[in-house]
């Protein structure tokens, strides 16, 4: 199974004609290091369903040529033989198509004692919001094509992923809001081939094409961990409530929910800019924070101010793989995540204990797990009744 995650989008890219020529050369390179140096070495469709753990794989065939031709085409070793390259082709559309189709995470709020409440007033479903208004629930269990009002194709939904194409013909920014609710997460692929994974409880608006001359302009309200295709002539920002972020291509991770106190921005590789809304940063570049690799950046919303501090990047974004982990976190916002995480609604009698700092670190595990740590480590006590908790 290919776990590494910058491949895995990179294969995403590629599938979509989005791919960088370094970024496709970093490809051709990989495959070669796995082994993959002519026709005959690649697996074949049996192997390949038992490594991967899955029976059916859709994908068009020729997004998945070019890589195994670059890679056939750098060995002395060839086999031109039509049977073969038939192989070939159906092999590589099935590897490179796991990407794609496979199930990244899996949440664990499934659990039998602790069933989805209807009347609850967080919605339950994936929708997704077009220009014109309208507004289309996402099944997370279908594969199926995106089209626009005009009824043209603009991208492909793949289960709890949404890819978006950069080949339709678009002459005007024209934008769509994805709202992901508690207890779920989600994958966005944009035209540019920029990866934006969507936490729980988090909105973004995007366009369904950025457009040359235009700054890719998307706009966040929630948690996302954004892999930035690179663009010098076009830079990225994301729009949050009085803060933006500005990058041309990089990895950083973002947490702008409303009921929080601030805003966080944590730098995973690459730079990025901090800028309060409405201040003028081109002519004003001392109104720039600058974040290197490391690096936090912490925007309160109260006061207006900046701060940064160093930090280990990777409790902050622990949550793409389904871990939950908190370092000296109050149990009110630890309370609020769980909340996020579970689709639950948590009370709190204590008001003093809720404001004492924890630390704590989960796995991909049911809810009542987390409380029963909870009660052994720090000597709480709670009720459940469907999906509402009350921590006494």
């Amino acid at each position: 199974m290919i776990k590494d995650p910058h491949i895995r989008n990179l294969l995403k890219k590629h599938a979509l004609n989005t791919c960088s020529k370094e970024e496709r050369e970093e490809l051709v390179n990989f495959f070669k290091t796995q082994g993959v140096k002519d026709i005959d070495s690649i697996p074949d469709v049996e192997e390949i369903n038992e490594l991967m753990g899955e029976d059916d794989f859709e994908m068009e065939e020729e997004a998945s040529f070019h890589i195994y031709k670059d890679i056939i085409a750098h060995t002395k070793d060839q086999n031109n033989g039509s049977g073969a390259v038939k192989r070939f082709l159906r092999v590589a559309a099935i590897f490179v198509g796991f990407i794609l189709v496979g199930t990244l995470y899996k949440m664990s709020h499934n659990s039998s004692n602790l069933e989805v409440d209807i009347e609850h007033i967080r919605q339950d479903k994936v929708t997704l919001q077009l220009e014109n208004g309208e507004v289309k629930v996402i099944d997370i269990n279908l594969t199926q094509d995106l089209t626009n009002e005009k009824g043209s194709i603009v991208g492909k939904q793949v289960r709890n992923s949404i890819a978006y194409s950069n080949k339709v013909e678009i002459e005007t920014l024209t934008y769509n809001t994805l709202n992901i609710p508690y207890g779920q997460t989600f994958e966005l692929l944009l035209s540019d081939g920029t990866v934006v994974h969507l936490n729980a409880g988090t909105s973004i608006k995007y366009p369904v094409k950025f457009l040359k001359g235009y700054s890719r302009d998307v706009f966040l309200e929630g948690e996302a961990y954004f892999d930035v295709a690179k663009d010098k002539k076009h830079r990225f920002v994301v729009n949050n409530k009085g803060v933006n972020v500005e990058v041309y291509g990089t990895k950083f991770n973002v947490s702008t929910y409303p009921e929080d106190e601030v805003t966080d921005v944590v730098l995973v590789e690459g730079s990025v800019s901090m800028y309060k809304t409405g201040e003028q940063v081109d002519s004003q570049e001392q109104a720039k924070v600058m974040l290197k690799p490391g690096i936090k950046g912490s925007f309160n919303k109260k006061d207006k101010a900046i701060e940064t501090k160093p930090v280990i990047t990777s409790i902050y974004t622990s949550w793409i793989h389904g871990e939950l982990v908190f370092r000296d976190m109050t149990f009110e916002n630890i309370l609020k995540k769980l909340e996020r995480r579970y689709n639950v609604s948590i009370t709190i009698e204590n008001k003093v204990f809720a404001q004492e700092v924890f630390n704590a670190s989960f796995k991909d595990v049911p809810i009542e797990k987390v409380l029963e740590y909870l009660k052994i480590t720090y000597n709480i006590d709670y009720t459940i009744n469907n999906n509402y908790i009350t921590i006494k």
